[in-house]
């Protein structure tokens, strides 16, 4: 059974229309996980996702690139402010669609200005979780110089809570169990992911049709969301513990769940931690942080590229819940090439696969490379 009043959670006109007035607005948001790139902030956030490039983590080898210093990864700007969503209160908000256009690295000793607005508000028919609503946000982030960094689409689905779970799209999946045989396999697999590095990768030498080295993340674990979140920010810990989250809750009267077992004030963020709380939203069980697989296909693209390369655009659907004990394999190919602006691209489609050989989130990636020809990576114009 839900666990909020009946009135919380549905999708009802007076607050799709309030929700439709905030198009165009500014919204203050909560306050930012990280103001600044730090060489900690940084390093947590990479090693929180598994990502072990010492471009991110050790300035000695940093310095030596055509960087001179630690960089962030692309998706690090995501630890900054973070509003997924506004309006609808007590519905929830599955993220669904991640698209960024980069115009410079984020490097050590950046701020990060976040802005954002609400895009656009759509009603659609889903076929699990019947009306929901299709909200889309626009976050610029830009650094101390006003310079942008990055422009993000992010697209949630604000679908009723109780809706995806009558409908029981997932009631069939069972939790991953595994071996020590499997469990050897799928770590002899994790260990023969190649990361190019320091050796350039040029445009030139890449053939469409080529395999990037997969890369296996899990199985995932409650370890790996606690790692995870050092470096993100959860949505509870962006106003706090304890009673800095009581005070924010009481202005917020839909932003909890009343745990049926204990009696606990829980934040939504839970349902990445909680079985019962993922359930009641039509998931199998307690599920990641969307976050994390767009961070992985973006390592997978990353650790391919190499140091000299330069991440222009990324784009991942989140179309099936990763679960607590799922692996997922992050594969990719490259699917096109041409020389645009002076810019010598790559076209890269990814998938992240579960052990149910399911996708989880497909994605599309464009990378600038450097050319024998034309030299090193020239970066993108950057927006006004």
């Amino acid at each position: 059974m839900t666990t909020q009043p009946a009135h919380v959670g549905d999708i009802t006109p007076e607050a799709l229309a309030k929700l439709r007035s905030l198009i165009g607005v500014e919204l203050r948001g909560m306050q930012q996980f990280n103001d600044f790139a730090t060489s900690d902030t940084i390093r947590h956030f990479a090693w929180g996702m598994g990502d072990g490039n010492p471009l991110w983590s050790d300035r000695e080898y940093a310095a030596k690139t055509r960087w001179g210093r630690l960089l962030a990864p692309p998706l690090f700007v995501e630890t900054g402010r973070r509003v997924m969503s506004v309006g609808l209160p007590g519905v929830h908000a599955l993220w669904a669609i991640d698209e960024l256009e980069f115009f410079q690295p984020v490097y050590e000793g950046d701020q990060i200005i976040t802005t954002t607005k609400v895009l656009a508000v759509k009603e659609r028919q889903g076929r699990f979780s019947g009306t929901f609503i299709e909200q889309q946000m626009e976050h610029m982030y830009r650094n101390q110089r006003n310079e942008a960094m990055c422009r993000r689409i992010q697209t949630v689905f604000r679908t009723p809570t109780r809706g995806g779970r009558s409908k029981g799209k997932y009631s069939g999946i069972e939790k991953a169990k595994y071996t020590p045989e499997l469990l050897e396999r799928i770590f002899d697999e994790m260990f023969k992911h190649e990361r190019r590095g320091n050796v350039p990768r040029y445009w030139e030498d890449v053939q469409v049709g080529e395999q990037l080295s997969p890369l296996v993340k899990g199985p995932l674990s409650e370890q790996d969301m606690i790692a995870a979140y050092v470096g993100i920010g959860a949505t509870a810990g962006m106003v706090g513990g304890l009673e800095l989250y009581h005070k924010f809750r009481m202005r917020h009267k839909s932003w909890s769940y009343t745990n049926p077992e204990t009696g606990l004030i829980e934040a939504p963020a839970r349902v990445h931690s909680q079985d019962w709380m993922a359930r009641d939203i039509g998931a199998p069980g307690a599920y990641d942080n969307g976050s994390q697989r767009i961070t992985w296909l973006s390592q997978l693209v990353t650790d391919w590229m190499g140091d000299d390369g330069f991440l222009k655009h990324h784009r991942v659907e989140l179309r099936r819940f990763n679960a607590i004990g799922d692996t997922t394999w992050c594969r990719g190919k490259v699917v096109g090439k041409s020389v645009k602006d002076g810019e010598h691209r790559v076209e890269v489609e990814m998938q992240a696969v579960n052990q149910r050989d399911e996708i989880t989130a497909p994605g599309r990636a464009t990378v600038v490379l450097p050319s024998r020809e034309s030299g090193p990576v020239k970066l993108p114009a950057k927006p006004l």
